[in-house]
C-alpha cells in the first residue's frame, strides 16, 4: 500500500480542510465548524442527551462536554431534564439558533458546492455510496 495514497489519510486531510474552510467561513455568526455538527445532529435526531451525540458523532464524551457548554453559554442549545430519566438531560436547539439555521445552512450549502464544483452527479453517488460503505465498515468493525 502507499502510504500517500492511503483511504483514512486522505479522508482525515479532506475533512480537516473542510473543517478549515466552514470554520473561516461561520465563524463571524459565533459558531464553530463542530458546534456546527452538534446543531445537524440535533436537527436531525430532535432531542439527544450528551451519550446520544457522542455516539452519533463519534466523539469523545469530554469533548463533546466542552462543546456542548459553549453552546449552551453561546445561546445556541439549551439542556433540558429528560422527562423518562431525571438524572438525564438532554440538548435542544435554542430559538436563537433556529433564527441562525438559514444562514448557516447556506454558508454550508455554498461551501459543499464549492467542494463538489465540476464532478458530475453519478460520480458523486458512487462517492457517497463508497463514504456510506467505509463508514458501515468501520462502526461494524470488519
Amino acid at each position: 500500500m502507499n502510504c500517500t495514497r492511503s483511504v483514512g489519510q486522505r479522508i482525515n486531510i479532506l475533512g480537516r480542510l473542510f473543517a478549515k474552510k466552514l470554520n473561516d467561513q461561520i465563524l463571524n455568526t459565533g459558531l464553530t465548524g463542530s458546534q456546527w455538527s452538534v446543531i445537524t445532529c440535533l436537527l436531525l435526531h430532535g432531542e439527544l442527551t450528551q451519550a446520544a451525540l457522542c455516539e452519533q458523532l463519534s466523539i469523545e464524551a469530554s469533548t463533546i462536554s466542552k462543546t456542548l457548554y459553549s453552546m449552551e453559554k453561546a445561546g445556541w442549545i439549551s439542556r433540558i431534564v429528560d422527562k423518562n430519566d431525571k438524572r438525564e438531560k438532554k440538548s435542544v436547539l435554542t430559538d436563537k439558533a433556529k433564527a441562525y439555521l438559514p444562514i448557516w445552512i447556506e454558508i454550508v450549502n455554498d461551501l459543499n458546492k464549492q467542494a463538489i464544483h465540476e464532478i458530475p452527479s453519478k460520480d458523486m453517488a458512487i462517492f457517497d455510496h463508497v463514504l456510506d460503505h467505509i463508514l458501515e465498515n468501520l462502526q461494524n468493525n470488519i
